[in-house]
């Protein structure tokens, strides 16, 4: 028997791989700049009262960089803007007198909403470029549940331990 023979991807003309590489480059590139100047704001104006809450924001920062980055230059495009509205939290806290674990709430719950969609798209891109023989392709009924478990798994993690 012969075995199975692989996925063949369509072959796409020099300029268009390179088009595509540019677009990906430019958004990584524009990606990294907004998140560099959060980190900048985050430094600067957070209250020396706050520096615990900064060390947070900073590791959340740095991880959601690290995975970006990875993700960008493996496999496509994908934009952290959403990290860039972490910051606020630290100014709504400040200026509105939030209690901090009402606040952190509010945090978890936006990763909590943001983290699903980022994790389908991991899964979907690795599922992408596996060979149709390999052992850790999966089907696409078998990655329903798996996506439907994500879903459920943070929206009770941010909503049911936080709140």
């Amino acid at each position: 028997s012969t075995p199975s023979l692989p996925v063949i991807a369509t072959k796409q003309s020099a300029d268009t791989i390179l088009w595509y590489t540019g677009i990906n480059c430019g958004l990584t590139t524009a990606s990294l700049i907004i998140d560099i100047c959060v980190i900048y704001v985050i430094i600067q104006f957070t209250p020396n009262t706050s520096i615990g809450y900064r060390k947070h924001l900073l590791i959340v920062m740095f991880v959601g960089i690290v995975t970006t980055l990875y993700l960008c230059l493996m496999f496509q495009p994908v934009t952290t803007p959403p990290l860039s509205c972490i910051y606020p939290l630290g100014l709504i806290q400040d200026n509105v007198n939030l209690d901090t674990h009402l606040n952190f709430t509010i945090f978890v719950c936006a990763v909590a909403l943001n983290a699903p969609p980022l994790a389908s798209c991991f899964l979907y891109r690795h599922q992408c470029i596996m060979l149709v023989n390999s052992r850790f392709k999966y089907s696409e009924k078998w990655l329903i549940p798996l996506r439907s478990f994500l879903y459920l798994y943070f929206a009770a993690h941010g909503v049911g331990v936080y709140v």
